[in-house]
């Protein structure tokens, strides 16, 4: 009998080569779980901002919607044409008025409407997060006298800043104009 040497070689991965596949797998593994919480970290505050966004946007449609059925435009604080409170009559009748206070927009109603029913809507307008520093209210054509073609009108001023996420702050400035949709002729 003879005896015969066999080589043999297996066929596979040493010890070593898998410690480093593996260690380059975690490695990237850890660079992509890191970029994909970031990412949906700016996602959430992106959403946070969108949001206040469009609570700043719901505010001021429904404020200028508002004034521009109503009449009888007044400040009621300040001068007869700047104001940080405007007040006006609604379309239905009541009294309302807008006030910049406690970092944010409220709104009050008050009497009755034309059909009689209670004016009862009051309330803050804005979102807690978002923080209103300035708000102001520019009548011009509201005096309602002989000579005076002008059509009533607001401009409203608003800055304020709005938090987003982990303390992300970004501040804004807005104005818009609200003109009265009814006829204002003077009285003769």
């Amino acid at each position: 009998m003879t005896m015969t040497r066999r080589s043999h070689y297996f066929k596979g991965f040493t010890l070593i080569e898998l410690i480093v596949s593996v260690g380059l797998f975690s490695v990237v593994a850890l660079i992509a779980a890191t970029a994909y919480l970031h990412l949906v970290d700016i996602d959430r505050r992106t959403r946070t901002q969108s949001d206040l966004v469009n609570n700043m946007t719901f505010v001021m449609n429904s404020m200028v919607s508002n004034i521009r059925t109503g009449s009888g435009y007044h400040c009621v604080t300040s001068s007869e044409t700047s104001c940080t409170t405007f007040g006006f009559t609604d379309s239905s009748g009541c009294a309302t008025t807008y006030t910049y206070s406690n970092s944010g927009i409220s709104e009050a109603q008050s009497g009755s409407d034309s059909q009689g029913n209670a004016c009862t809507n009051t309330g803050e307008l804005t979102d807690p997060a978002l923080v209103i520093t300035g708000m102001n209210f520019i009548t011009t054509g509201v005096n309602n006298s002989p000579g005076d073609y002008v059509q009533p009108q607001v401009i409203i001023y608003l800055s304020g800043s709005m938090t987003a996420g982990s303390g992300v702050t970004s501040t804004f400035n807005v104005q818009t104009t609200a003109v009265q949709r009814g006829i204002d002729l003077p009285s003769s």
